[in-house]
C-alpha cells in the first residue's frame, strides 16, 4: 500500500483526461473523491478507497482503453470493502460492479450507491451490508457476466428486503443517461417477482 500511496501523493490535483468527461464526470466528482490522473505507462485513473472513518485502506486503477492488461488493478493483498462507504448514506444500498458505476450513482444524488469492485460481494462486504442496511436495490450490469452473480447475491443477502433495477440490455449503469438511470431505479422488481432462472 505505501508504494501506491506514495505514487498517488505526487500525481497532479486537477488535471484529467478527456476520458473522464466523455464518460459524463464532472469535476466536483473528481474533487468529492480525489480522483487524478496518472499519465504512465500504461495511462490511468487513480483513486484511494476508504472505509466509513475515511481511512484510506487502497486504491483503485482504472486504465484508460488501449492499455494492455485488465481494466482495474488495486494494491497487492487489497481485502476488497465496498466503495465508497465514506460517501454512503441512508439504510439501502444500490448494489453495483464497478466502482465507477458507484461514482455515477453519487454524481446523480444516489447516495446509497456502493460498488463490490467485481461481480461477486465478499464475505465481509456481505456482512457489513446484512449490518448496516434494511434494504437493496440490485444493479449488476445487464451482460452474461451480471447474470451469472446474480443468484449468489441474492443467497448472500438473505434477510434483506431486495429489489432489481432493470437495467437496458448490454448496459452498465455508468453508461445510462441520467434520465435512464432514474428511469431503472425507479422501476424496480422485488425479488418475490422475478425468476431466478431467467436472470
Amino acid at each position: 500500500l505505501g508504494r501506491w500511496a506514495a505514487r498517488f501523493a505526487v500525481l497532479p490535483v486537477g488535471a484529467l483526461p478527456e476520458y473522464w468527461f466523455e464518460r459524463g464526470f464532472t469535476w466536483s466528482v473528481a474533487d468529492e473523491f480525489s480522483v487524478r490522473f496518472d499519465a504512465g505507462p500504461p495511462p490511468a485513473l487513480v483513486w484511494p478507497v476508504r472505509d466509513e472513518r475515511s481511512n484510506t485502506l487502497g486504491f483503485v486503477e482504472r486504465r484508460l482503453p488501449g492499455a494492455t492488461g485488465p481494466k482495474y488493478m488495486y494494491p497487492l493483498g487489497f481485502q476488497k470493502v465496498l466503495f465508497p462507504l465514506d460517501r454512503f448514506a441512508g439504510d439501502e444500498a444500490i448494489l453495483v460492479e464497478g466502482p465507477l458505476d458507484a461514482l455515477w450513482l453519487h454524481q446523480h444524488g444516489h447516495a446509497g450507491g456502493l460498488a463490490m469492485l467485481g461481480t461477486g460481494l465478499t464475505r465481509p462486504q456481505a456482512a457489513w451490508l446484512r449490518g448496516r442496511v434494511r434494504r437493496a436495490t440490485i444493479a449488476l450490469d445487464a451482460d452474461a457476466a451480471g447474470a451469472g452473480a446474480f443468484r449468489q447475491l441474492v443467497a448472500q443477502l438473505t434477510g434483506l428486503s431486495l429489489r432489481v433495477a432493470q437495467l437496458p440490455a448490454g448496459k452498465d449503469p455508468q453508461e445510462l443517461t441520467p434520465v435512464e438511470l432514474a428511469q431503472a431505479l425507479a422501476n424496480t422488481k422485488s425479488i418475490e417477482g422475478i425468476i431466478l432462472g431467467d436472470q
